[in-house]
């Protein structure tokens, strides 16, 4: 079974089966980038399929920088945020929640970045996706 729930090669998903997929938490998501629009203007959609094994993964790009990649699963979604050396400085030294913080220091370091998983299942969790994005941002 692939991480996300669209797993189908051949079909590209649109907004209508995200909605669906996630169900509730389609409206956190909407929240996010709401709020991504609001602070800092445009906000691109990039669906990628990288394997069998991750599925179809949504990118959300600004300006032609990707915020951070969204897994969709069933009533929920996942975020991943590659975060470089400053951002995760930043990072460290915000109001982010004391969990979130050590799994930034913890993740592992590659070129590109150290790479952070969130799930997002309720309004707290998109709070904390809104402030990595602002974190990125300012990186």
């Amino acid at each position: 079974m692939a991480a996300s729930v669209f797993d189908d090669k051949s079909e590209t998903p649109n907004s209508t089966a995200l909605d669906g997929a996630l169900g509730k938490s389609s409206v956190l998501l909407k929240d996010v980038e709401e709020h991504v629009l609001d602070q800092f203007g445009s906000v691109d959609h990039e669906w990628k399929f990288y394997s069998r094994k991750a599925g179809w993964t949504l990118a959300l790009v600004h300006s032609g920088r990707r915020l951070f990649h969204l897994i969709p699963q069933s009533g929920r979604f996942i975020v991943v945020f590659t975060l470089g050396d400053r951002a995760v400085s930043i990072a460290q030294e915000s109001s982010l929640p004391d969990e979130v913080k050590s799994e930034i220091a913890g993740a592992r370091k590659y070129v590109e970045g150290r790479s952070v998983r969130c799930e997002v299942n309720t309004s707290a969790d998109a709070e904390i996706v809104k402030q990595l994005v602002a974190i990125k941002l300012s990186s």
